[in-house]
């Protein structure tokens, strides 16, 4: 029942192990009870509801709220992957209360979504320290006036499409992660009012800044520079872009912000204008940095993990002497 490349480490019964479950059936194998499990990946939902037979009358409280279960992991369950946003999601999470080490739950899609109330109907652990969910589910949580517990210090958003981050979606949690699989939009208004977050961390294929004032913009245009982009003209970019940043960041409570992507833009509304970051050849990797108006950016790629044409730009909040 349980997979294969796990079942050698089950010995001695005493230790912590992660479990990935692959198949549904495997929830209700009574080797789990038996186990100590440090962190437990539920198996994948299928994409649609027509896909679902084995999941049908499966109870999983009955594994997650059963006695022996909490008594052999209840100490030491620290992170519990896939959940699915669904009813039996739902049920999952109404446990969780009873494991006091859980610190990380990541939710994942399901066809049965019941959206943004999953988080209203559930009261997550006070140990929690990351939460990951889809961008759709968090999005609908907040419009329904949902409120990170107080111990949340990390929360990922995920989507395969686009996603946009204005200033009723930033999370008032130390660090906010956002993860697009095509188009990520930043409203610098959302950078300007945000509160609580002290980092946020965009990834995506292309990265758009939006902004209200027409000034940044043509500030970034009228900056010289010829190609090939050399490191002299690179530095002059770096700090233009800085100083657009330097306005929405200076009063706000995020003093890093770090953006992967292919291709930074940064538009502005009133105007429909468009400036790019135009970077240097990728022949050879780099990195750059560059201190001004009270910020200092860190230009380097390519990023591990990443395609050879994505490049990441942090920006920090300098400390003052």
């Amino acid at each position: 029942m349980i997979a294969q490349a796990v079942l050698p480490a089950f010995c001695p019964l005493q230790a912590c192990l992660p479990l990935r479950l692959d198949k549904p059936e495997q929830l209700r194998c009574p080797l789990l009870s038996s186990l100590r499990c440090s962190q437990l990946s539920l198996p994948l939902m299928p994409r649609s509801l027509s896909d679902m037979p084995s999941w049908d009358g499966l109870d999983a409280s009955s594994l997650f709220c059963g006695a022996a279960f909490r008594h052999r992991s209840g100490s030491c369950l620290t992170a519990l992957l896939r959940v699915p946003a669904d009813k039996l999601g739902c049920s999952i999470l109404e446990c969780c209360s009873r494991f006091p080490a859980l610190r990380r739950i990541s939710l994942a899609d399901a066809p049965g979504a019941v959206g943004g109330e999953l988080l209203l109907d559930v009261r997550l652990p006070s140990s929690l320290h990351t939460l990951e969910l889809p961008t759709a589910l968090y999005w609908s949580a907040r419009t329904l006036g949902w409120q990170p517990p107080s111990s949340l210090q990390r929360l990922v958003q995920r989507s395969t499409h686009d996603l946009t981050i204005g200033h009723t979606t930033l999370c008032p949690c130390a660090e906010h992660v956002a993860w697009a699989g095509r188009t990520s939009t930043v409203h610098t208004s959302a950078l300007q009012s945000a509160v609580g977050c002290r980092r946020l961390e965009v990834s995506a294929k292309w990265v758009v800044l939006s902004s209200h004032e027409p000034g940044h913009v043509g500030a970034l245009l009228e900056t010289p520079w010829t190609a090939p982009l050399q490191p002299l003209h690179l530095d002059t970019v770096l700090e233009a872009w800085l100083g657009v940043l330097a306005s929405a960041m200076g009063s706000s409570s995020i003093a890093s912000l770090e953006l992967t992507t292919r291709e930074l833009s940064l538009y502005s509304q009133p105007c429909s204008r468009i400036a790019r970051l135009p970077l240097p050849c990728w022949q050879q990797p780099g990195e750059q940095r560059v201190a001004a108006h009270g910020l200092e950016a860190r230009l380097r790629w390519p990023v591990a993990g990443q395609g050879p044409a994505c490049f990441a730009l942090t920006v920090t909040k300098q400390i003052a002497a």
